[in-house]
């Protein structure tokens, strides 16, 4: 064998050894392992500890930050997160991170029910991230989030074309589940995360049976958080015969029937509406000319 084929080998077997080094320094990280199990002021103490010892760098200290920012909201401290968020700085390479901060920036305003039109311009950042995504189906809390908002700003035909453009990713997660997780969020918590929304969407449009159904999926996560808690709340309300009821569904059929009858009677009584007026305005010309005979 020649020596460069040698070189080449020994090239390609360092490279695969720091590849699978690399996870297993993130799993290291102990803030990501407070993270992950909602150990939210565990992590605001060690990521404030090693802010205020000046040994890290600009970039590591702003990542530092958002990590703050990022246990207060699933603390549900949202005016706490929001103040921290306003000290992060969007990366220059990281696209993946800026779409979370966009994205957990949106979250806080709907969950306060502030500035609802920058909660969907932030939301509107985080898809042009997706779009360029190699897998964009990891992100479709912003897809719920956006419909959330849109519901909040009183535009519902909007709202409800985003949500039924989401139900193909929510019921395959047989497919999708915990292997993929993205910066922050395990694959566990990202599908709990965007059960509560689907839920909170559902009591907004107050339609109970489909906010019982997606609240209780989001009772399967393992670790207590402010999404586990509200949906916890809301399903207190409903016995346990009525969340059995409302949970099944095993064909998955005609799960937004009621969503696209209800788009479709608003279509309706705006063409009603449009045709009274455009009578209405007949009726006055005629009346015009009459009286100008």
């Amino acid at each position: 064998m020649s020596p460069i084929s040698i070189i080449g080998i020994a090239i390609i077997i360092g490279l695969s050894v720091l590849w699978t080094l690399m996870p297993a320094a993130g799993k290291n990280d102990p803030i990501l392992e407070y993270i992950n199990e909602c150990k939210f002021q565990d992590a605001i103490k060690f990521a404030k500890k090693e802010i205020e010892s000046k040994t890290l760098k600009p970039e590591k200290e702003n990542l530092r930050i958002l990590d703050i920012a990022t246990c207060y909201h699933r603390n549900g401290n949202f005016k706490e997160s929001m103040e921290y968020l306003d000290k992060f700085t969007m990366t220059k390479n990281r696209r993946d991170i800026n779409s979370y901060a966009y994205g957990l920036r949106a979250l806080n305003n709907i969950f306060m029910n502030k500035r609802l039109a920058d909660a969907r311009q932030d939301l509107l950042h985080t898809i042009e991230f997706d779009r360029f995504s190699k897998k964009p189906e990891l992100y479709y809390s912003h897809y719920i989030a956006m419909a959330i908002a849109e519901l909040a700003l009183k535009d519902k035909d909007a709202a409800e074309a985003l949500i039924e453009g989401t139900q193909r990713r929510i019921h395959s997660q047989v497919k999708y589940g915990a292997n993929f997780s993205t910066y922050r969020m395990t694959g566990e918590y990202r599908m709990m995360q965007e059960n509560c929304l689907m839920g909170l969407f559902f009591e907004r449009m107050k339609m109970p049976d489909l906010a019982v159904r997606y609240y209780n999926r989001a009772m399967n996560y393992e670790y207590p958080n402010y999404y586990r808690n509200k949906a916890q709340e809301y399903l207190s309300q409903f016995t346990e015969e009525e969340i059995k009821k409302y949970s099944e569904d095993p064909q998955q059929q005609g799960l937004f029937q009621a969503i696209k009858q209800r788009r479709n009677e608003r279509k309706e009584q705006k063409e009603q509406v449009a045709e009274t007026e455009e009578q209405k305005e007949q009726v006055a010309e005629t009346e015009e000319q009459k009286e100008q005979a």
